[in-house]
């Protein structure tokens, strides 16, 4: 998929979510979800094609995935993962910048590429506040792997 590819299909689904933001309607704000999640699985794919990584993300993990290591499995990959991947590629690669400029540009148009900047940075630093990390912690594993069994009665 080209850089344009991208544009064209993410300038699509910006077109949809201006339709629907004007409602009210639960189902309705559902729906600008899930038109931006359209938009952030668009571009992680771009990233992957063109093999961006960032502290070997996504591939170190893609690996994991395939070997099914304890917790990482088809829910390991979060909008919050994926979402710092690609404000942190944006900050590096000119045309993933590009692509976040684009919605960004869309919602606010008079924003300067300083303030986008900036706002990414935010983004990022926000994401690192909360401990957003490509590789899941051993507590994180641990917590997975922690099942417990279900109850069953003794049967007479």
């Amino acid at each position: 998929m080209t850089l344009e590819e991208v544009k064209q299909n993410n300038k699509k689904w910006l077109h949809e979510i201006d339709q629907v933001e004007e409602s009210q309607y639960f189902d309705d704000l559902k729906e600008v979800e899930l038109l931006e999640s359209y938009i952030q699985e668009n571009i992680f794919e771009y990233c992957v094609a063109k093999k961006y990584e960032i502290e070997g993300f996504p591939f170190i993990q893609f690996q994991k995935i395939k070997n099914q290591e304890p917790g990482y499995d088809e829910d390991y990959l979060t909008h919050e993962r994926v979402a710092y991947y690609i404000d942190r590629l944006a900050m590096e690669k000119e045309d993933i910048f590009s692509l976040y400029s684009q919605s960004l540009q869309y919602y606010f148009p008079e924003i300067s590429e300083k303030e986008q900047k900036e706002q990414l940075q935010v983004f990022i630093a926000l994401a690192e506040q909360e401990n957003v990390q490509f590789d899941l912690t051993e507590d994180e594993i641990e917590q997975i792997n922690r099942v417990e069994k279900p109850y069953r009665p003794k049967l007479p």
